[in-house]
């Protein structure tokens, strides 16, 4: 089993909580922003290797909800804080989308704030992290919904430190690293639906389609299917 660690992971949970602490005056005077909408600070950039899909990362985090672009970032989870830092299996679509392909580009030891939009976050039950506390996870979903209904809409925010990374031994390699292009997945799942119109099943002229996480981890694509119509 590969593992690979950060030095920062030796001090105590106290010293972490006061060393990785984000302000915003510790953040960069500009975000990245992915072509899915999420922005990123690395705060510490970090010198170690970057997740790979497929591996196990151990994060700790504070997870934050603003309720709007003005508002000011209210706290729904403090790994440091109770001491359980959070072990992720990255690209198995457990967790909020957002916080996955923030981690991805992210180096052992680095530091990063990750503000992720709502259509990237809880879009679903059953996604995490979530906080063990009844009453944080009353917050979140209190936050969430006003952050919803604000006119502009709010943003999830996660400061993250990856901690360590180790190679599952039980995982049966359906992730990749390879960049699959979208022109290359139109062509395939465009021509499987032409075969299928071509034995009799109706399949709509247009339509757009989102790939399974088996197909690319974590990384859905949306996939517009422009077919020819069809002759009566």
């Amino acid at each position: 089993m590969g593992i690979s660690s950060s030095s920062p992971s030796s001090q105590p949970p106290s010293a972490l909580a006061a060393t990785n602490s984000v302000q915003d005056s510790d953040l960069p005077p500009v975000a990245f922003k992915t072509k899915s909408g999420l922005r990123y600070y690395d705060v510490r950039k970090g010198e170690g290797v970057s997740p790979k899909w497929g591996q196990v990362a151990i994060i700790q985090y504070e997870g934050y909800v603003r309720a709007s672009p003005f508002s000011k970032l209210v706290l729904f989870d403090d790994t440091y804080a109770r001491k359980t830092p959070y072990l992720v299996k990255h690209g198995n679509g457990r967790v909020i989308r957002g916080l996955d392909e923030g981690l991805h580009t992210m180096k052992l030891g680095g530091l990063r704030r990750i503000v992720v939009p709502l259509e990237l976050g809880y879009t679903k039950t059953g996604l995490g992290p979530l906080p063990p506390n009844a009453f944080r996870r009353k917050i979140l979903v209190r936050e969430l919904e006003k952050a919803e209904t604000n006119d502009p809409v709010g943003e999830i925010v996660y400061d993250v430190e990856l901690v360590s990374l180790y190679d599952d031994e039980a995982d049966l390699g359906y992730y990749d690293d390879l960049t699959f292009d979208s022109q290359y997945l139109q062509d395939g799942m465009a021509k499987s639906l032409q075969e299928l119109r071509d034995r009799g099943v109706k399949v709509p002229s247009a339509k757009t389609f989102m790939t399974k996480p088996e197909i690319l981890g974590s990384r859905r694509q949306e996939i517009e299917l422009n077919l020819p119509e069809e002759s009566d």
